[in-house]
């Protein structure tokens, strides 16, 4: 593989695949950590409320 094609990869395809690792692991995990604390703010109220 020449250098320009790997220029030309990471410019384009590499962008995809950042993209692609990002949804699949960034958004999981903001899911996840959503869920654990909206189940921490329904199970202590008065934690929330100091909020």
């Amino acid at each position: 593989m020449k250098l320009s094609q790997l220029l030309r990869w990471t410019t384009t395809d590499g962008k995809h695949l950042l993209m692609r690792l990002f949804y699949y692991t960034y958004i999981p995990i903001i899911l996840i950590l959503g869920y654990k604390s909206m189940n921490i703010q329904a199970l202590f109220p008065q934690l929330a409320s100091k909020q």
